[in-house]
């Protein structure tokens, strides 16, 4: 599993490539994850994701359900989240954190956005970085995924994060489509 989420994050950056025919408008999971799947599928499909032993990512209506405490994307090191609504059981978000050991996070950040440049094209919104708290999100808005990348930083509180979630749209998920 690792390599396949490797390879469909880096394939795009191979060099010789036209920067256009690797675009793609839309993503419908993240790698072999897609959204609607359940947990049990997804367990079922990829034996290295494991149930976590406390749910760290739980965040208002979103429950983590599996995870894969290492993903390699390129040269970071990610752990990755998967992720339901608090009464479902059909998976709708994918959260992928960097490794906390990481010391270069706006490098890693700019690697990471440069990455779904290539895949995505230029995000839909963007943050710049500003006052005291250094932060920095890009938006990617697909029809059935939105992509946030999002770096922040403050020296005094130690606050150190960088993460990418993926989304699903609510329009997907509504029941009357």
């Amino acid at each position: 599993m690792r390599l396949f989420l490797f390879v469909a994050i880096a394939v795009p950056l191979l060099p010789g490539q036209p920067k256009d025919l690797n675009r793609e408008g839309d993503a419908d999971g993240f790698g072999n994850i897609k959204w609607g799947m359940t947990v049990a599928e997804a367990k079922a499909a990829f034996p290295g994701l494991r149930e976590p032993e406390r749910s760290e990512l739980t965040s208002g209506a979103f429950e983590e359900r599996l995870i894969q405490p290492i993903l390699m994307i390129g040269s970071v090191e990610m752990s990755v989240s998967i992720q339901t609504k608090a009464d479902s059981d059909l998976i709708t978000r994918i959260v992928l954190k960097l490794a906390p050991f990481v010391q270069h996070r706006k490098a890693a950040f700019q690697f990471l956005s440069n990455n779904l440049i290539q895949k995505y094209g230029r995000p839909s919104h963007h943050t710049a970085p500003r006052g005291r708290m250094k932060e920095e999100t890009e938006v990617w808005v697909l029809p059935s995924t939105t992509i946030t990348l999002d770096w922040r930083e403050e020296s005094a509180s130690k606050l150190r994060l960088l993460d990418i979630t993926y989304q699903a749209t609510d329009k997907l998920l509504s029941p009357h489509l």
